[in-house]
């Protein structure tokens, strides 16, 4: 296992087969997280009904050593000292959080080498993938080859209906649209998304501007045009708080009726509840 810690500027790595300068004896924390219950009782029932439950902050606890010099000890809280992004490899997994750090602790000195004792709290109780996922619901690929003069660009089109979830949770991810050709359709003027595994549907009644950009950030509840600003009065079916990718495979439909065509995407990061077991 390797942890890495880096508040943008600066970083340091501790190892869990020792050999570096920060070594890991001992790591707690990167496991399930405490859940809180909202439960109720009824008179003359056994029992209790819980009503809601949430995921608290997770706190990470490091126990280690290092390779004691002053100068190293000063990096290490140089970079603890702000809030970092922790990312953790092990084997063939790599995930990342951000968190803060509550104390550091240096202890006894042991030869060349010191003890000592990190905590960090996680504001998020989940982890997530290091790289964003992005996957194309459509694209068109030029299949011209070659220094060709044309009135017209030869195109292919690509979609990809199947978004997987490989976390825990459910999550709301970003859709963006990109407006790069004519589509040469008529009539009414929409995009309608649809995840046929939730039912969940987003139809937009808008028409998009050559090379606008409209991004659907399903978190932050909001529906922007790089060009017409913002389109959430636009939205005419659908609730954006409904539209989640489940857990495992989602089917999504994408349907592009404006009288721009382009790229269209999703991106998200995969939610887990443990780092490493």
């Amino acid at each position: 296992m390797i942890l890495t810690f880096s508040n943008g500027k600066e970083s340091i790595s501790l190892y869990g087969d020792g050999g570096g300068v920060f070594n890991i004896i001992s790591v707690e924390g990167m496991s399930f997280t405490e859940k809180r219950y909202t439960t109720v009782r009824y008179y003359g029932v056994d029992g209790q009904t819980t009503v809601n439950s949430s995921d608290m902050s997770r706190t990470i606890t490091i126990s280690g050593d290092m390779l004691f010099d002053s100068s190293l000890a000063e990096k290490a809280v140089k970079v603890l000292s702000k809030e970092c992004t922790l990312l953790c490899i092990s084997g063939n997994k790599r995930r990342k959080t951000r968190c803060k750090t509550l104390s550091f602790e240096l202890g006894k000195k042991m030869g060349k080498y010191r003890k000592f004792t990190l905590q960090v709290e996680c504001d998020s109780p989940y982890f997530t993938d290091e790289e964003i996922m992005v996957i194309p619901f459509f694209k068109r690929i030029n299949l011209v080859k070659g220094n060709f003069q044309l009135p017209c660009m030869f195109t292919e089109r690509i979609s990809n209906e199947r978004v997987e979830n490989h976390g825990d949770e459910v999550l709301y991810p970003v859709i963006v649209t990109e407006a790069t050709l004519p589509s040469g359709v008529e009539g009414e003027r929409y995009i309608k998304i649809f995840n046929e595994t939730t039912g969940a549907v987003i139809l937009l009644e808008c028409d998009l501007m050559p090379g606008e950009r409209l991004t659907v950030d399903l978190e932050k509840r909001e529906i922007k045009g790089s060009v017409q600003g913002n389109l959430l009065y636009r939205l005419k079916e659908g609730y954006l708080s409904d539209f989640y990718l489940a857990p495992g495979e989602n089917i999504i439909k994408f349907e592009n009726h404006t009288s721009m065509l382009g790229e269209a995407y999703v991106t998200y990061f995969n939610k887990y509840r443990e780092c490493v077991f």
